[in-house]
């Protein structure tokens, strides 16, 4: 039996550790570790970095980052492993307790540290594992006295030195203008950099002259006058690997943007601006603040109709692309791919036996690439979904799979059996999961694929429950029952929301 939990737990353990924890990524050892090289260290010592109070409302990771990329600089923390705990830790999200351990290169640790809690778990449920893995994750690491549970007494541990840091102690600030750890209160800054105008040469200082630190210079950029002169602003950027990709900082930064905005201010054209996240996923987070609402999904087309077992890699593929599709003219527009077969065949099968990224766009009888018919169909306002076998969405556990029928327009599967992470990750995205009832599936209920499909869900979403019987109508006419293959009531909460990410952003700006 323990040998079964612990091949089990060495899938889950290192992801709940290595999404709080952080060495640099692009260091010699880690190369030679991925080639299969064993990593040798001298045991460091581990500093205790106990948080307490609460971050005050109009202070970000960033702050908080910064504060502590100062104070263990001064502490001394080189060769060291930096364990972040105490009762602050309730107030931290992951993506801020990831923000901090990015950090480590910055204040020179070896690493930063979180203990895993009940943040940790729910980021595992979040990403798609199962309940009951994350369950005898948890029991395991309280049996071994690994977990942390702020509710319950917890153990003083001993640390080879101590620090405190308490949250609500945390002011607004920037660092510079050199190292990271060089931290000034935003309140401060203009004194500080007047300062650093005349100090001498060195991290706080550029030693310029009396005389020269009012010089302006005159310009002119694409025919426009300018004036260039200490302190102005040329470049403006938004870059980094982890607090970027934190929604409450990114968040933050667009609201400022938009107040900005709202007071007429406008960037000079000869400033260079750019942003450049961790992931793309930032670009999509324009959204209202209140969940969507209605849930139904009425007289829509079918997208594609395909038979059993449609893979992820069917879905979304990882290898060869069709030579005529979308995607092959964008890429050779672009860069010219002599050569380079691009072909994806599809299972979708048709009557001649052709096979391919092809469909059928009901309105006009045109056959036509997935993705042209997708974008037609979204021009025209027009709902669509996927109709399938069993076994859908097996194979490997790729998000883009998911991703993608979002983005072709792709409101709701029907499938006769669906597979559990694909099923978690349309969900995450907003799709509607549905599995004809036991011993139907599309052929037996004499489905075409060309009929319109009405989904008929609550607008309210308490009154849709997890595993509830859906009456799905076909061209107002006739009708059949599935099974929706929401599991939970979290996932309901998700799919009110739009997704995982809409649910998220929008929890954090309304503070709950």
């Amino acid at each position: 039996m323990w040998d079964n939990i612990s091949q089990q737990m060495a899938c889950f353990i290192p992801i709940a550790l290595w999404k709080q924890t952080r060495t640099h990524p692009m260091s010699i050892e880690a190369e030679a570790t991925m080639l299969g090289q064993p990593m040798s260290m001298v045991l460091p010592g581990v500093v205790g970095l106990k948080l307490s109070g609460k971050l005050k409302e109009g202070v970000t990771a960033t702050d908080l980052v910064l504060t502590v990329a100062q104070m263990l600089r001064k502490h001394g923390v080189v060769g060291k492993f930096v364990e972040f705990y105490g009762e602050g830790m309730r107030e931290l999200s992951l993506e801020d307790r990831a923000t901090i351990a990015n950090m480590s290169p910055d204040y020179a640790a070896i690493m930063g540290f979180f203990r895993i809690d009940n943040v940790t778990l729910q980021y595992l449920k979040l990403i798609g594992k199962y309940d009951e893995n994350v369950f005898m994750i948890e029991a395991y690491l309280r049996a071994n006295k690994m977990f942390v549970d702020y509710d319950e007494p917890v153990a003083e541990t001993v640390y080879s030195s101590y620090l405190e840091l308490n949250l609500n102690d945390i002011e607004p600030c920037v660092s510079g203008p050199k190292r990271p750890h060089d931290r000034v209160l935003l309140k401060e800054m203009k004194e500080d950099w007047h300062a650093c105008l005349s100090n001498k040469v060195g991290f706080k200082g550029f030693a310029i002259p009396k005389e020269f630190r009012s010089k302006v210079v005159d310009f002119t950029f694409n025919g426009i006058p300018a004036q260039l002169r200490h302190g102005v602003v040329v470049i403006a950027a938004i870059t980094s690997c982890t607090n970027t990709s934190n929604v409450s900082v990114m968040i933050g930064a667009a609201l400022v943007a938009k107040k900005a905005c709202k007071f007429g201010l406008e960037v000079k054209p000869w400033i260079k601006t750019s942003l450049a996240p961790g992931s793309g996923v930032v670009t999509k987070w324009d959204m209202i603040m209140s969940p969507p609402g209605a849930h139904s999904v009425r007289d829509a087309y079918c997208l594609l109709f395909f038979g059993d077992s449609v893979t992820t890699d069917h879905i979304s593929p990882s290898g060869s692309i069709y030579k005529d599709s979308p995607a092959a003219r964008y890429l050779t527009e672009r860069h010219p791919l002599e050569g380079l077969q691009l072909l994806w065949e599809s299972p979708r099968e048709w009557r001649d036996g052709e096979v391919g990224p092809f469909t059928i766009h009901i309105p006009s009888g045109e056959k036509m690439l997935v993705y042209n018919a997708a974008m037609r169909y979204k021009s025209e306002g027009q709902d669509t979904i996927v109709l399938a076998g069993a076994d859908y969405g097996s194979g490997s556990s790729r998000d883009g799979a998911a991703k993608g029928p979002v983005l072709l327009g792709v409101k709701a599967v029907i499938v006769k059996s669906i597979e559990h992470i694909h099923r978690s990750n349309l969900v995450g995205m907003g799709i509607i999961p549905l599995c004809f009832k036991q011993g139907e599936d599309a052929k037996m209920l004499g489905l075409m694929g060309h009929e319109k499909y009405t989904i008929e869900l609550p607008s309210n979403i308490n009154e849709i429950k997890p595993g509830q019987d859906v009456k799905v109508v076909v061209d107002s006419n006739n009708s059949f029952t599935c099974t929706l293959r929401f599991d939970t009531e979290v996932e309901l909460a998700y799919f009110d929301h739009g997704g995982i990410l809409q649910y998220v952003i929008r929890k954090l700006i309304n503070g709950a």
